[in-house]
């Protein structure tokens, strides 16, 4: 990711703050820590893709009443689509994934299909939306280097495992 391409407006503060924060807890703790790398994860039609049968059993995974995932179930399933283009209309298709675009609940819904990757990672891992950064601290830069790759291994894993794909064309590895 391009930081002119960058179209969410905390990335570039909030990761400089988090960084610098990062940074004085750790000269604090008198673990002077000198370099910070960061992968910049944009994932590929990340809305569009939201699988709902993960997306329901992760719903239930924190702890949502029946009634409420029930509710979320008609929400999300059985929808229909079509393509109107100057008047002429398509046949109405199923929507088998994907958060509703345009609704209030799809950023958090999508925030919480992609909350548990933090449980595979072990660096500091932000999110906003569909972006999201991961922030590693280390005496040297070869430890860095071989960090962010086996975080990048480990979130690759991850998304594989949640039917989501990297955008590779914005992200980045700082």
């Amino acid at each position: 990711m391009q930081t002119g391409e960058m179209s969410s407006p905390w990335k570039e503060p909030l990761t400089l703050t988090k960084c610098s924060s990062m940074q004085l807890q750790q000269l604090n703790n008198k673990q002077l820590f000198i370099y910070v790398g960061m992968i910049l994860l944009d994932l590929q039609k990340a809305f569009d893709t939201v699988d709902h049968v993960i997306l329901i059993s992760k719903l239930e995974a924190i702890g949502l009443g029946h009634d409420i995932v029930l509710w979320f179930i008609s929400y999300l399933c059985d929808r229909q689509q079509l393509v109107d283009v100057y008047s002429t209309q398509s046949s109405f298709s199923k929507v088998t994934c994907g958060d509703p675009q345009g609704s209030i609940l799809g950023p958090l819904l999508f925030l919480i299909y992609v909350n548990d990757m933090s449980a595979v990672v072990n660096s500091k891992l932000l999110f906003y939306a569909d972006d999201s950064a991961s922030l590693v601290t280390g005496k040297d830069r070869l430890q860095i280097e071989q960090e962010l790759s086996k975080e990048l291994k480990s979130v690759s894993e991850w998304l594989v495992d949640n039917k989501l794909s990297l955008h590779l064309g914005k992200t980045d590895i700082l």
